[in-house]
């Protein structure tokens, strides 16, 4: 009996195989990687001690993730998706070949061909790839216990690649200054292996370093959620600082952090090293103290809500130090409004600071600096920070697969992360470098429907290889200024 659908149309299959892809802006971001030669970074950082005969190097396999992360995928699984489009694998196997001999790509080919290899890495190379620092140094986990486990080995190159690329971009669009905030991330997920969070379920929580002034992660640690946001911050940061671009240490460094950056250790490392940075200050009894005690004709207004004002507090472990530091507490104030409590119930308690001074009660905040501009200068860029790192931390949770970690291994879920990482950097490169100003402030999921995922055909002549899209389409002239673009950028000294 045949099926009666609401609307005139039925689904079938092709039965011939068809050069037509979906993902004819996927080989712009493939030719931005060449023309900065990260491919051949990627290889020299993840294939050393590779196998010759293997059909899939590490390098190939961490690329083919990245390409998944640009189209959507959240899943190692999803990489079936992709090979399915014969189009964009015609093209990609044609791409992955450019710079080899005659005789090393028949040979590719032919050890492909006899271990049975698809277009793509297959899901059991990938989880091979991704698994493969196995359990060194995780016996130290556990809940109720701070612990940081060793960088594994593939988790450090994908950091060498991150800051190769990083390079690339300095090399092409030089910042003046290098401004990076700190903050953390919970990733919740219920793996077994998973450790409980300051909020009460299971999680990881990567602290990452941001770059404001490229739009880059410079740097990130993946952790287990039970690490305090505030553990052992400085190596961390001495970690990033690592990461820069060569020459960096010629430009004027800045950091900015909430109150989780507050350990002495940081501040003092910063000032010693002619770091700037203002960092949010917790709201200790002595911090108290001294907001209420500053008189009220210190406090003056910031904007039309908030007021500031200098305050005298030094820690003691500051006191003790043989050197002495000086550094800046600034308090900011905004008043409440008074809330009606209804009888018999108890008085609403706010889930932050807050004191009471003459005039009313008042959200309270503090930061220390080692700056020494005006604090109505120093509050509103200290403040540039909010919003930034977490917007970028959605990006990685929900627009890459950064949020959908692959397995219940540690170092396995850490690669994968550090791949979120790398493609956002490869997606940030690309606006910035290749795209017109229209673009800069655009989300993944505009650039996917306005650019990556465009449908077209693939065509060989000769050695040339066309992508042919629809007659008029708006995304052609696109394509050809993005090309442009790339055809002038300069390639990143190894």
């Amino acid at each position: 009996m045949m099926s009666h659908f609401p609307l005139p149309f039925k689904y079938e299959e092709e039965t011939q195989k068809s050069d037509l892809t979906g993902l004819a802006g996927l080989p712009l971001y493939l030719e931005l990687l060449h023309s900065l030669n990260i491919p051949g970074i990627m290889r020299k950082n993840l294939d050393a001690g590779s196998h010759e005969n293997t059909a899939w190097n590490n390098s190939d396999t961490a690329l083919s993730l990245i390409l998944l992360n640009l189209v959507g995928g959240d899943h190692v699984d999803d990489l079936k998706i992709l090979e399915k489009d014969a189009g964009f694998c015609k093209l990609y196997e044609k791409i992955c070949t450019v710079g080899l001999s005659t005789s090393e790509r028949k040979a590719l080919r032919r050890n492909r061909r006899q271990q049975g290899c698809g277009a793509l890495p297959s899901r059991s190379t990938a989880f091979r790839f991704l698994k493969q620092d196995g359990d060194e140094g995780l016996a130290g986990r556990g809940q109720g216990k701070a612990y940081i486990p060793n960088i594994g080995k593939t988790t450090q190159q994908l950091c060498d690649c991150n800051s190769s690329l990083l390079a690339a971009l300095e090399h092409n669009s030089p910042s003046a200054a290098i401004t990076l905030d700190m903050d953390a991330t919970l990733i919740e997920t219920h793996k077994k292996d998973s450790l409980y969070c300051y909020k009460g379920h299971t999680a990881y929580q990567p602290m990452n370093v941001w770059w404001a002034e490229q739009n880059a992660i410079l740097h990130t640690q993946f952790r287990d959620g039970n690490v305090p946001a505030d553990y052992e911050l400085l190596p961390v940061f001495q970690e990033a600082i690592s990461c820069l671009p060569k020459g960096s240490d010629k430009k004027q460094i800045y950091l900015r952090s909430d109150a989780a950056g507050y350990t002495i250790e940081l501040l003092k490392y910063c000032d010693d090293n002619k770091i700037k940075f203002a960092i949010g200050c917790p709201i200790s009894d002595g911090v108290r103290e001294a907001i209420k005690s500053t008189p009220a004709s210190s406090w003056k207004p910031l904007d039309k809500i908030h007021e500031y004002a200098e305050i005298c507090f030094v820690p003691s472990s500051l006191s003790k130090s043989k050197r002495g530091y000086e550094f800046r507490y600034v308090a900011i104030r905004e008043g409440l409004q008074e809330q009606c409590v209804l009888p018999g119930m108890p008085e609403m308690e706010y889930p932050f600071p807050v004191g009471d001074f003459e005039k009313g009660r008042y959200k309270i905040h503090a930061l220390v600096t080692n700056r020494d501009i005006a604090a109505t200068e120093l509050v509103p860029w200290y403040w540039k920070r909010c919003g930034h790192s977490e917007g970028v931390h959605d990006v990685l949770k929900n627009e890459l697969s950064g949020g959908v970690l692959p397995c219940n291994h540690f170092h396995a879920n850490a690669n994968w992360w550090w791949l979120a990482v790398v493609t956002h950097n490869i997606h940030s490169i690309f606006k910035r470098l290749c795209c017109d100003e229209s673009w800069q402030s655009s989300r993944l999921k505009r650039i996917r429907f306005h650019i990556i995922n465009i449908p077209g055909r693939i065509l060989e002549r000769g050695r040339q290889v066309y992508i042919r899209l629809t007659a008029g389409h708006p995304s052609f002239d696109l394509f050809q200024s993005i090309r442009d673009s790339i055809s002038r950028l300069r390639t990143c000294p190894a």
